[in-house]
């Protein structure tokens, strides 16, 4: 059993008084170090809160249960060990018993997310200790935020719901390590509606509905909605969505192993198409579990050792034309794709000097979604196929930017989203924390990147040919260092 030090922390609002026989006097039960007990309130409470819990780390957190739980997992260091425990916990039961050592419990549940290679673990969210199975389980089930412990993930705790923002950070961490760790047998005697303070101010029949529906959608492939659209129903054994992509070349270089991890932490199916791969041995896990599957190009396209940017783009769009969602093996994925039917990724352009252009952003080859035998992908299929003889990849791109204009202009995405970082910076990518106005373009901050975009486009060619980037000496605040540390560490 691996020893560690817990932190305790409990997201309280307007229970100073209340909070003293709940949650508080349970953890004094079990001794519990105060110096290790966190209470995160909003401003405005906060002297309320040290007068009357003086001896307690009281810490000031943000308004509303997610943001609150957001600062929480920002306030410790990555890969800490959090218990996370609402104000109105009064008691935790074992196989419908109290338990009798509390920390002990916890420190057993840590043991078992680091043995399985986990993040987040729950109880059951069932009051009725007749429903309690004497199961620990792994796969996807609902992890109630009222008692959670976690190691803390900044980019998991992240959250844009408030009223389901439980199911999203299950749905995270699952995503994430591929489980949920969840004691069947622990419950909860907890008082979610009667007391002041709390959540009740914000729970409205007309949101919940709203944030069940969108969340339902935007996780389809994970969960559905039940109760006449109130609750979130999980799917315990979820299918996964599939991205493809082609590598060519005997090994992986390190920018297209962190994309592929990338995708692969996000829960995402892998179909990689090459001619040769000797695989990392580390992905062969990936492999044996059916998330990541090695297919021969040559069934989608005969490959004869030419030129590869010219053989790719007819790869390409050869399988968007059956349906597909496509990533270019420099493209890190930050957080999961939106669910739209169409996705086409962008650059930023000049916006000053001699090549100033008159639009903020191009489509470029990304990210790319399309459902079958669309005509942009038809298209533009026949027009490279008429000019293959003198065709480059630059005519290519130039081919394909004409049909989306025709086609679907309105469906490109802004730069941000998949290409925060403009390739004239791609130097600062891994050797700096900042980015300076250039071309007329200003480039977000590392935070702003990894808390709103959807991916980071690497820049390969530029990488390794223009730069030839060490990349065991990156900045270690630079956006490079950060993806790194999220997506193996």
């Amino acid at each position: 059993m691996i020893d560690m030090k817990l932190k305790w922390c409990i997201p309280s609002k307007g229970r100073s008084d209340y909070i003293k026989g709940k949650t508080l006097a349970l953890l004094e039960k079990h001794s519990i170090n105060k110096k290790d007990i966190y209470i995160f309130v909003e401003k405005d409470e906060l002297s309320i809160y040290k007068d009357a819990l003086s001896e307690y780390q009281i810490v000031e957190g943000a308004k509303g249960i997610s943001k609150q739980r957001e600062t929480i997992s920002e306030y410790f260091p990555r890969n800490e060990f959090i218990v996370s425990i609402d104000d109105d916990v009064s008691e935790i039961y074992e196989h419908g018993n109290p338990v009798t050592n509390l920390l002990y419990i916890c420190h057993d549940i840590f043991n078992h997310l680091i043995a399985n290679n986990m993040t987040l673990a729950g109880c059951n969210p069932c009051q009725n200790t007749f429903f309690a199975k004497k199961t620990i389980t792994t796969d996807l089930k609902f992890c109630c935020g009222a008692f959670k412990c976690f190691i803390n993930k900044p980019e998991l705790e992240r959250r844009d719901y408030e009223l389901v923002e439980d199911y999203e950070n299950t749905l995270k961490h699952y995503c994430y390590s591929g489980g949920i760790l969840r004691f069947n047998y622990i419950t909860l005697k907890v008082n979610y509606n009667s007391a002041k303070g709390g959540l009740k101010g914000i729970r409205t029949l007309d949101k919940k509905l709203y944030e069940v529906k969108k969340f339902t959608e935007q996780y389809s492939n994970y969960c559905k909605a039940k109760k006449e659209g109130m609750e979130v129903a999980l799917y315990k054994n979820p299918k996964r969505e599939i991205i493809k992509s082609l590598w060519i070349g005997l090994y992986l270089n390190q920018l297209s192993e962190l994309a592929l991890m990338s995708w692969l932490r996000l829960d995402y199916e892998i179909h990689l198409y090459v001619e040769k791969l000797n695989l990392p041995k580390y992905m062969e896990k990936y492999m044996d579990l059916g998330q990541l599957k090695i297919l021969d190009c040559n069934t989608i396209l005969e490959y004869n050792g030419g030129e590869i940017c010219p053989y790719s783009d007819i790869f390409r769009y050869k399988l968007l034309l059956k349906g597909a969602t496509w990533c270019d093996m420099d493209l890190v994925l930050i957080r999961r794709l939106p669910n739209d039917s169409i996705i086409i990724s962008s650059e930023h352009t000049f916006q000053s000097g001699a090549f100033k252009s008159a639009k903020t952003y191009t489509p470029n080859i990304g990210v790319l979604r399309f459902p079958p035998a669309h005509p942009c992908i038809e298209s533009t299929i026949k027009k490279i196929e008429n000019k293959l003889s003198t065709s480059t990849g630059t005519d290519n791109m130039v081919i394909f930017k004409k049909f989306v204009n025709k086609f679907l202009g309105e469906h490109v995405s802004p730069a941000e989203h998949y290409c925060p970082v403009p390739f004239w910076q791609t130097k600062e990518l891994y050797y700096s924390d900042n980015y300076l106005i250039k071309y007329g373009v200003n480039t977000p901050n590392n935070k702003h990147i990894l808390d709103n975009c959807y991916g980071v486009h690497m820049w390969n060619n530029i990488t390794y040919n223009k730069h030839n980037i060490i990349f065991n000496k990156s900045h270690i605040n630079s956006l490079y260092s950060m993806i790194y540390n999220i997506v193996y560490n």
